[in-house]
């Protein structure tokens, strides 16, 4: 029987044997390395690399559907648009002052101004296919060197292809305030009979092309005309516009 003071000591000379973990540089990347724990014997380490994930083709399928179907749609909205254009070559409607006429137009004793015109606007549309609706929701103005002298607005109406139209506007404006020198360089601009003015139209109009109508837009026209004098019941005469 062995003796009681007889122990059991770990053997150095194993413990060096084992082999030892390769360092992490010495690794190729995207690798990992394990070392398995075994009650019995020694292995070797092993490698695990991360298998290589393939592209997912449905969603590849679905990208490529994606974008046919928004190219077909844009060649369903362009071919018609071509078409028109070339058939009917579109134009913008022509608009053009044909008279001012001056009801009123008067000074307070607190330089407040008092103002009513009748306002003719021509209306072309030279265009062989397509109309213009003109909303009610629409404002005139008449200006001078950036101040409204006066407002006003005109019916609804739609105006076909092949279509000259005369509007009648009436303009109005009261107590408008007027700085002494706006009204004195009024004044001198009457003298020579050269008074620069300008007509400002916003209007939301849609286009009709055959049963097609367009989403509502604002259009906004201005025009720069020159009259001899702004006097009420007088000649007033538009010596140059643009």
């Amino acid at each position: 029987m062995m003796g009681d003071n007889q122990r059991i000591h770990p053997a150095a000379e194993h413990i060096k044997s084992l082999p030892l973990p390769p360092a992490a540089s010495a690794l190729p990347e995207g690798t990992f390395f394990f070392q398995p724990q075994h009650r019995r014997g020694n292995r070797k380490p092993g490698y695990y690399s991360p298998p290589h994930l393939r592209p997912n083709s449905r969603s590849c399928g679905f990208c490529c559907l994606g974008v046919l179907a928004v190219f077909l749609m844009l060649l369903i909205v362009a071919i018609p648009c071509a078409a028109f254009y070339l058939l009917d070559e579109p134009h913008v409607p022509r608009y053009d002052v044909e008279h001012i006429g001056v009801n009123q137009f008067s000074f307070n004793k607190d330089d407040s101004l008092i103002a009513e015109f009748n306002l003719t606007i021509r209306a072309v549309n030279s265009n062989k296919q397509m109309g213009v609706y003109y909303r009610k929701t629409n404002r005139v103005a008449v200006l001078y060197a950036g101040k409204e002298l006066c407002t006003g607005s005109f019916p609804a109406f739609y105006q076909g292809y092949h279509n000259t139209t005369n509007l009648k506007v009436g303009v109005v404006g009261s107590r408008v305030r007027i700085l002494q020198g706006l009204r004195s360089n009024l004044d001198a601009e009457q003298r020579k009979g050269k008074v620069p003015l300008v007509v400002a139209v916003d209007v939301p109009v849609k286009i009709k092309v055959g049963r097609w109508k367009s989403p509502e837009i604002v259009a906004r026209l201005r025009c720069r005309l020159t009259v001899n004098k702004l006097a009420a019941k007088e000649n007033v005469k538009i010596t140059d516009s643009k």
